[in-house]
Parts: C-alpha cells; structure tokens; sequence
C-alpha cells in the first residue's frame, strides 16, 4: 500500500523485514519463509504494480546463507551459498527473488547484532545479561567450541546508511559482508558478562544443534575497502559494557517478557 501511495516520490527502500531469528525458524518454519521471502516477494509484487522496478532496494541478509565453516576459515562474499538453516535457506531465497525482479539491488550480509532488549530472549547478549542479573545460569550452545562475530545495532545502521547512498548512485558492490573484526567463542561472551554483571551465575553449555555452525568467521576486507575502518565504533567489551549499564530499563524488559 505505501508503495502504491508514494510510487511517483520513492527514492530508496530499505528492506529489513525478516524473522531473524535461527531456532524460531527452525521451530516455525513456514512462519519464517513467509517473513523472509514472503516480504521480499510482497516487495516486488508491489513495485512491479507502480511501475517502480528500478528503485533501489537494498536487502539485509544475513551471514547464515554461507552455513558452516567448521575447518575455521572466514567466509567472503564470493563463498559458496549452502545454508544449513531454515533461516539462511530463506534468506537466500529472498536474495535471489530480488535479483532475479528487480533492476538495482544491494545485499548487505550482516553478522551476529546485539545492543537492544526488546528481543532479549532470543538473543545471546541480552539473554546472558538478564540472567546473569537474576542469578539463572547461562545457558550457552557450543561454549568454547562456537564463534560468534558480533556487532552494535547502531554500527550496523550506521554501515546500512553508507551502502543505501552507494546503491542509490549505483556504486555499491553486489554483496557486502559487515561485521566485527573481533572473534568470540559463546564462552567467552557468557565469561565477560559474568565480569561485567559481577554475576555468579553458572554457565551451562549445551550441545549445538546441526542447523548451527560451530565458526562464524566472516572475511571483512572488502567492508574495509567499501566502507573504511569505522564501522565498528565500540570493541565488543565496550559495547557490552555500555549494554550492561542499560540494566535499569532492560530489567523492566526482562521481567516484562519472563
């Protein structure tokens, strides 16, 4: 509908719709094809009504599209695509439905993001931290055995503005991988929200489900290149850190969702 109200003034559009979450998809599986691709093609549908196929779109992805890495090497944008998650097959399917409709597309494939409550529960930070608060023990898939490349919300949006104007003026690369420079096992981030919380909450790993890869390692050189070295304003200890000292509103969050 609002396609169809601003067809004639619409200068870009950021897609961002998606249920991204790896086990709810798992759970729910035709819920997340039909937020993941279900949007992308509700998107095209409604641009292909106005007459509007050449706006440019840029899509949020997700690392997941690549799958495992388990022989610890760093995926790059020219990786081959091989899902092992409900989530990464929908997103690629999403991709490749954009491409395939539309005529100026920009895919930005994101890595683990923290720095919000709201969705505390499935989420690894906020998880760790509303129960580290409590005194539950934190329940960890993988502990030592799992990576994570995590990055702020606001970094993100942050890197999402630069590569919309780069797709707007028709000089974004196809595909671009953001992230962390830094690599965290799952303990690790449960061990430093301990520190951080002054928490003696117990740490519980649990096995790691197939639909998960055990290495998240993603290559950021042409996220350097395209974007510079700014992208990540705050190291992972000190955007938790700033996260932790949030607790008076996520604490209402916590006891909102329990």
């Amino acid at each position: 509908r609002l396609v169809g109200l601003y067809s004639t003034c619409l200068r870009s559009i950021v897609h961002l719709a998606a249920l991204a979450r790896v086990t709810p998809c798992e759970e729910t599986p035709t819920q997340c094809r039909r937020d993941n691709e279900g949007s992308a093609a509700a998107l095209v549908a409604a641009l292909r009504s106005a007459n509007r196929t050449d706006v440019p779109v840029l899509f949020t992805s997700s690392r997941e599209v690549y799958g495992g890495t388990d022989d610890g090497s760093a995926v790059t944008e020219e990786t081959e695509l091989a899902p092992i998650s409900e989530y990464g097959r929908a997103k690629v399917a999403a991709e490749r439905l954009l491409r395939g409709s539309l005529t100026r597309v920009g895919v930005v494939r994101l890595t683990n993001l923290y720095g919000r409550w709201g969705d505390w529960a499935t989420r690894l930070v906020p998880s760790l931290v509303c129960r580290a608060m409590s005194g539950d023990p934190l329940v960890v898939v993988g502990g030592e055995t799992t990576t994570l490349n995590l990055l702020r919300y606001v970094d993100a949006a942050r890197a999402l503005v630069k590569v919309l104007t780069m797709v707007e003026e028709g000089v974004a690369p196809d595909v671009l991988n953001v992230g962390s420079d830094e690599v965290w096992t799952v303990a690790q981030v449960a061990s430093l929200v301990r520190t951080l919380t002054g928490s003696v909450s117990t740490v519980v790993e649990v096995a790691r489900p197939a639909y998960v890869s055990s290495r998240y390692d993603v290559a950021l050189t042409r996220q350097h290149e395209v974007l510079g070295g700014d992208v990540e304003r705050r190291t992972v200890t000190e955007g938790i850190r700033e996260f932790v000292e949030g607790w008076p509103y996520g604490e209402r969050m916590c006891e909102e969702r329990t």
